[in-house]
């Protein structure tokens, strides 16, 4: 490493070079992380400036290498440079998985300070800018493009994946009150989450912000598409919520809300919401459902819910109570012919199909600091996997101990057929389950699932297990 600083001009200049070859972080007792991978690295840096808001000049970074037993990475060059041409600051950085380059006069320090004085401009309950910070001149467009994130996964263990070329634009102009964010994400990953044709614009138009969401989600037998559209103006937000499959079975429905914000009186007030539930429709395998008029106050980390129902004839969910840490306060859940299977697939648990019509409660206390969880439920037609075992009454508890998930023990019965006692849990967490069976003469068609390169189950029991 060798380079020169003179920090005693009016404007400091900084000149540097570094090699570092093989490096190893774990070794040296700088991260836990990155046992036995190894880092190298060539920096240029000429450059002059007090802070990044004033710096004119370049970094460059060529051949980084990152090397583990299990993973390599490798990035030819990464560039950096600021520039000030007609008055105006320009900074570009460069490289192979990304592209973006900010123009106009802005200030690093006051960015923060822009982005909250626009929220407290249509929420002012929400954000309120202190006084002590000055008014900000911000005015500049910037444009990112993304090519890959190979660097996120490899190198920070950060499951995001990009496959193909995604962007973000927009501007901000603090005099003129504008600002505009426009983004494009056709391909995307997050852990076991695809999402396609991800697109999202946020702008203010007039004395009203709106921000619009649109994408479509793989799911385990088809894509779901979705939209979001929220409106912020004099402390309301209006969201709508749109959703629908391309399956056989049609899977669809909005869900609309209006959310008022405000803050209560005397020395220190409290930030409080007010969220008006829109009656609405839900298609559930080709079946309308009703989501009600209700009502949910959120107050300082505690949540109340007033008679949410969500319903098709005689067949309903509703919730009620509060949801606070207080272990004395109880959200109440009560269901009527609800199909297990619909709760399964919204948390995208893979791995098993389970079905039956479930009539009973739930009840969750203390749900903000230590939830527990108690309910009994009857099950009409239980079925794994496309199997019917029969008619299962069934107990679950959240595990606090092990955080596994619902510790459930369940008894499924056929009538003077078979009798089948279940232990376990089922973790949507963890999108998994460990269930033990103890079986008599019980149905085992759901067995087909795992033993169908092998075998062929049609209708068999057994005896005992």
């Amino acid at each position: 490493m060798n380079g020169r600083f003179n920090l005693s001009q009016k404007v400091p200049t900084f000149n540097l070079h570094a090699d570092i070859q093989n490096v190893r972080p774990n070794n040296l007792h700088l991260t836990n992380k990155y046992k036995d991978a190894k880092f190298s690295l060539s920096v240029d840096a000429n450059f002059t400036g007090h802070s990044i808001d004033d710096m004119i000049g370049e970094i460059n970074v060529d051949s980084f290498a990152f090397v583990s037993p299990e993973k390599n990475y490798f990035m030819s060059n990464l560039n950096i440079a600021a520039k000030r041409i007609n008055g105006k600051k320009s900074l570009e950085l460069n490289s192979e998985f990304i592209k973006a380059k900010v123009e106009g006069n802005y200030s690093y320090q006051t960015i923060p300070v822009s982005i909250m004085k626009t929220v407290e401009r249509y929420i002012p309950s929400l954000l309120t800018v202190n006084k002590k910070y000055k008014e900000p001149h911000n005015d500049f467009n910037f444009d990112v493009q993304i090519y890959n994130t190979d660097i996120l996964q490899t190198v920070f263990d950060i499951p995001l994946n990009v496959y193909k070329h995604s962007s973000i634009k927009g501007y901000f102009n603090d005099n003129d009150r504008k600002l505009k964010i426009d983004g494009y994400f056709p391909g995307i990953q997050y852990k076991n989450n695809y999402i396609e044709s991800g697109i999202i614009l946020c702008e203010n138009a007039e004395d009203q912000f709106k921000c619009q969401v649109r994408a479509s989600k793989r799911m385990k037998n088809s894509t779901v598409n979705f939209a979001l559209v929220a409106l912020a103006q004099n402390d309301k937000v209006h969201t709508a919520i749109n959703w629908g499959n391309n399956a056989a079975q049609t899977y669809s429905g909005n869900f609309s809300a209006v959310t008022n914000f405000f803050k209560t009186a005397g020395e220190k007030p409290i930030l409080q919401a007010k969220i008006d539930i829109q009656p609405t429709e839900v298609i559930l395998n080709d079946t309308v459902w009703n989501i009600y008029p209700s009502h949910v106050e959120v107050d300082s980390g505690r949540v109340y819910v007033d008679n949410f129902l969500f319903k098709h004839k005689d067949q309903y969910l509703r919730i009620n109570g509060k949801a606070t840490k207080n272990a004395n306060d109880t959200v109440k859940v009560e269901l009527k012919d609800i199909g297990i299977g619909y709760i399964f697939q919204l948390v995208n648990l893979k791995s098993v199909d389970l079905n039956g019509k479930a009539t009973g409660m739930a009840y969750a206390s203390g749900v903000m600091k230590n939830p527990e969880l108690n309910t009994d439920l009857f099950v009409k037609d239980f079925s794994f996997n496309k199997g019917v075992i029969g008619d299962m009454n069934i107990h679950g508890e959240w595990d606090n101990k092990t955080d596994n998930g619902v510790l459930v023990e369940a008894k499924i019965q056929e009538p003077n057929l078979s009798e089948t006692n279940v232990k376990g849990y089922i973790s949507p967490q963890k999108k998994g389950l460990d269930l033990h069976f103890d079986a008599h003469n019980t149905n085992v068609a759901f067995l087909q699932e795992y033993l169908k390169s092998i075998a062929s189950i049609s209708k068999a029991v057994l005896r005992e297990m």
